[in-house]
């Protein structure tokens, strides 16, 4: 995957994002049960968008918790 954390919402979360992003992505559907090239498109769009929205979740948590509001 490639993608590009720019940091303009902080830096801890451009390299948070960096250093976990796929980790966590891997573990959601469908992504944890691909196997080669088989997979169907539109599952893997929802599952993108899904994850996508999780890790914004999870890193709004984990900013709020260390006090930091850079880029809100």
């Amino acid at each position: 995957m490639f993608t590009v954390f720019d940091g303009h919402a902080g830096k801890y979360v451009a390299e948070e994002s960096a250093a976990s992003f796929v980790a966590e992505l891997i573990t959601r559907k469908p992504f944890n049960n691909m196997t080669g090239t088989n997979y169907n498109v539109e599952e893997v769009k929802q599952g993108l968008s899904d994850t996508f929205r999780h890790w914004d979740t999870i890193l709004r948590q984990k900013t709020q918790e260390k006090g930091d509001r850079s880029g809100w």
